[in-house]
């Protein structure tokens, strides 16, 4: 039987995404399975009510259950604009809460209270970040890409984390919960409660995006969630792509795995996130966004980009060689979408080109792109509707340096 229908490219994109992880053959496969899945989460919910999928066993540590509101007074402040939509009157959420007996965690209620000015959580501010690094931090996860190596374009950091601001917030946010959680932090309550605080920190950025009337490639909120009342998908896509999401074979992903800012530990046959080293060197630093009085448009300061590029190079090999692939398309000419996706067709190995869809290689250059744009390795130009790429100072001295590694 065939089935047409209409596809938005969202949705085109998380099929290629499945493809792509070889744990389906075709889009047909991808399909029938999410059908089936559906229809055995509505039976159940039907039957025994709200069901959590991959929840731990147990949720020992107390900072994780408190309601959101009680980790909401503000640092700083801005005036709301009149073109912000108003919040809505109080409303439920959700939070993981106690184990039940057969194991599933169960869920609580709680309201979160009508807003007054945006603001930054504290969870996200260095409010009673600690001054050293907490004892048990974890080891750098390993790695099967050596520095250097080629990495097939179907390897790199997903397109869809196209951000990096969410980086820090998440490091500041983890490095304070885990001062409290002696054997880490359970995966799936972690990533939920920091998506209901990106959400809040949402708000907060975009009203400076909309008090500055930024550009939509200088936004600030993009990429975060927000606390409208249809935002649930949001904050949960938040929560898969850039803290931490567990499938069903018990493997990680999101951006934070991927810049190896997490790392997991397992007590008692149950798993536990515990935030890295460099998650630590990352948080204590001075954020423009988060720490300054206005909210600077940088999003980065210079010991920060620093930072994050030393360990890029030094430690995470796959996002290192596509900002270099990146950048030696840009200097040999390629300086537009277009033609930087023909060049990256070389990374794409001749047993995985008939996969892997054009949308799905365009998503993969635009997500490295921005990531190198939050850095300040690349820079748009833009006439109309068309773009063009050029490579920054910064930018040619990390190519420099990625060509140095290979040598």
């Amino acid at each position: 039987m065939i089935i047409c229908f209409n596809c938005t490219a969202e949705t085109k994109d998380e099929l290629d995404r499945m493809v792509a992880s070889d744990a389906y053959r075709d889009y047909g496969e991808a399909i029938a399975a999410s059908v089936r899945n559906q229809i055995l989460m509505e039976q159940e919910i039907g039957a025994k009510g709200p069901i959590v999928i991959n929840a731990l066993s147990s949720s020992p540590h107390p900072p994780l259950l408190e309601p959101v509101s009680d980790a909401l007074a503000p640092m700083k402040s801005v005036e709301e604009p009149k073109a912000v939509k108003k919040p809505a009157p109080p409303r439920k959420a959700r939070v993981v809460a106690k184990d039940s007996s057969n194991g599933i965690m169960e869920l609580l209620d709680f309201r979160i209270p009508p807003k007054g000015p945006v603001a930054v959580p504290v969870l996200f501010t260095r409010d009673e970040f600690p001054s050293k690094p907490p004892r048990g931090l974890a080891a750098l996860p390993t790695d099967m890409w050596a520095p250097g190596q080629t990495v097939p374009l179907d390897r790199w950091v997903l397109g869809q984390h196209n951000r990096l601001l969410p980086l820090k917030v998440n490091s500041r946010a983890l490095i304070k919960l885990f001062v409290e959680a002696s054997k880490g932090l359970p995966i799936a309550p972690t990533a939920e409660r920091l998506a209901f605080e990106a959400a809040i920190f949402g708000d907060y950025l975009a009203a400076l995006d909309e008090k500055r009337k930024s550009a939509r490639d200088d936004a600030l909120s993009t990429a975060f969630p927000n606390t409208a009342e249809d935002a649930d998908k949001g904050r949960t896509r938040y929560a898969n792509q850039f803290v931490v999401y567990q499938n069903g074979r018990g493997e990680l992903s999101g951006l934070m795995v991927d810049l190896k800012l997490i790392n997991v530990v397992t007590h008692k046959k149950e798993r536990f996130i515990v935030p890295t080293n460099i998650a630590w060197e990352f948080a204590r630093l001075a954020n423009p966004v988060i720490d300054s009085a206005d909210g600077a448009i940088e999003k980065f300061s210079p010991e920060e980009r620093t930072l994050l590029l030393g360990h890029i190079v030094a430690s995470v090999p796959v996002e290192s060689f596509a900002y270099r692939a990146v950048l030696e398309a840009v200097q040999a000419g390629n300086n537009t979408p277009e033609k930087i996706d023909a060049a990256l067709k070389a990374y794409v190995s001749e047993d995985r080109a008939k996969k892997l869809s054009q949308s799905f290689l365009s998503s993969q250059r635009s997500g490295a792109v921005s990531r190198m744009a939050d850095l300040g390795l690349v820079e748009r130009q833009r006439e109309g509707v068309r773009v063009s790429y050029i490579a920054t100072e910064e930018g040619r001295s990390f190519l420099a340096r990625c060509i140095a590694v290979t040598k």
